[in-house]
């Protein structure tokens, strides 16, 4: 009898390649950080969206221009909500790689062709005017729904109302609600509404609490950014007791290996 293969955990790209830090070669949020984390062998990417003054949804993690960005504000506003998504889409990135913020159009258009098996993790961003949160998820159905690459689209947020509206919209959406704390609660929540799944903050992922949102029926994913060493410590924890599905992850190329390596020495 063959011995049982090792626990499979799979591995997203957290804002394609990783948040933005200084040095970074590419660019978070953007094409070319998707593109290559598909490319080094990512099972999927992530990344966030905010509905800009015009209702284009653009792939930007932050309400305000700035941080990740080589400006900080455009015709004197530094909200995105407050700009027209043909003016963010010509505001600069920071990365070694040249890159501009796109939409949410632009990225499926470019990443859908080669995203094979992979999936898209799409977050939908609470927006600084609370009043258009429904109309971003709205767009967001729009914009992903009708697409080939709709069965593998998981539609994420912090914003749980945000995700039954996103349910009551399209019955067949798949929907991981993001928890930073109150995690217990938010199991109980992502069973009564039928989510697929939980993110639950790296840190807290521990066995017994993710071996919980298994058996109310989701996947588990350990989220955030953990740092080289917390993905290695996930990576052999969910191999001994199969407890997280997903990792997302800043470096896809060390969590790939790693993850080659512990699955190799569990065969």
């Amino acid at each position: 009898m063959d011995a049982p293969s090792p626990w499979h955990v799979r591995i997203v790209g957290h804002r394609g390649m990783g948040r933005w830090h200084e040095g970074s070669r590419y660019a978070e949020n953007s094409i070319p950080a998707f593109l290559a984390a598909l490319t080094t062998g990512a099972d999927g990417i992530e990344l966030d969206v905010h509905l800009a003054a015009d209702d284009e949804l653009i792939v930007h993690h932050d309400q305000r221009l700035g941080r990740a960005s080589e400006v900080r504000q455009v015709d004197g506003t530094h909200l995105v909500c407050d700009l027209p998504s043909d003016e963010l889409r010509r505001v600069p990135l920071k990365g070694e790689l040249a890159a501009t913020i796109p939409t949410l159009a632009e990225v499926v258009e470019r990443v859908g062709p080669v995203l094979g098996e992979g999936e898209l993790w799409v977050e939908l961003k609470r927006q600084h005017h609370r009043a258009r949160n429904d109309r971003l998820v709205e767009r967001a159905v729009q914009t992903l729904a009708d697409r080939p690459v709709w069965s593998r689209v998981v539609l994420r947020s912090f914003d749980e109302d945000m995700l039954v509206q996103a349910r009551t919209l399209r019955d067949d959406a798949r929907l991981h609600h993001l928890a930073l704390a109150r995690v217990e609660h938010a199991i109980q929540h992502g069973r009564r509404r039928g989510f697929e799944g939980i993110a639950i903050y790296h840190p807290l992922a521990r066995p017994a609490l993710c071996r919980q949102a298994r058996r109310a029926g989701l996947t588990v994913t350990a989220g955030g950014d953990p740092p080289k060493g917390e993905v290695e410590r996930l990576l052999r924890g969910a191999v001994a007791h199969g407890h997280i599905d997903h990792i997302t992850a800043d470096d896809v190329g060390h969590a790939l290996a790693v993850r080659r390596d512990v699955e190799a020495a569990s065969a």
